[in-house]
């Protein structure tokens, strides 16, 4: 049984790297190790349909000196635990890479017009409520809901492996913007104008 929702790609979830850094990214407090609200959150950013129960379990799993926290030495513990919880959907993984290999060659033929990328452009510069030239995680999500995203929270995940190429948190508007709108063209292909009504 997997407790998680079938919107998150179970290609994001069989890296093990992505799943270790999406954990570091959620020690708050930077003490090398995870509190139970930390792992909570980084279920939450999975989308897992019971963030509180998997973090239960994962700590049953991966605390193993019984501290309450999750260590840097105990974080391959977590993530092989993540894993598992989506062994059942490794099957449905190379369908769905096929699937999206055939959407992206069909994709290609025909290019989203030059309006609806510069509409993108507008839209997430508008975003950047500070004025600080970069998008962070919040402001991209903005951008997401602005669209009517039925999964803002992933998209934004997605968005950031795709654009953040320096990996600082941010996406910056003069060098990564046109990664992230490329992205969106991909994930929205002839929707654009519909949902920025």
């Amino acid at each position: 049984m997997v407790f998680f929702k079938k919107s998150v790609s179970p290609s994001l979830l069989a890296e093990h790297e992505q799943i270790l850094s999406l954990f570091k990214g959620c020690d708050v407090n930077n003490d090398g190790k995870l509190s139970k609200d930390e792992v909570k959150a980084g279920f939450r950013r999975l989308q897992s349909r019971f963030p509180g129960f998997r973090t239960q379990r994962a700590f049953k799993v991966a605390d193993k000196n019984g501290d309450g926290f999750i260590s840097e030495a105990e974080l391959d513990e977590l993530v092989d635990y993540v894993l598992d919880c989506y062994e059942g959907s490794r099957k449905r993984e190379k369908k769905m890479v096929f699937f999206f290999n055939k959407r992206t060659e069909t994709k290609h033929k025909d290019l989203p017009p030059k309006e609806d990328y510069d509409e993108l452009v507008k839209l997430f510069k508008r975003c950047d409520v500070n004025n600080d030239g970069r998008l962070s995680w919040e402001e991209v999500k903005a951008g997401f809901r602005r669209l009517h995203s039925r999964f803002p929270v992933y998209r934004t995940h997605r968005a950031f492996q795709m654009a953040d190429q320096n990996h600082d948190g941010y996406i910056n508007v003069g060098d990564e913007l046109d990664k992230l709108v490329t992205y969106v063209l991909e994930c929205y292909p002839g929707t654009i104008k519909l949902r920025l009504i």
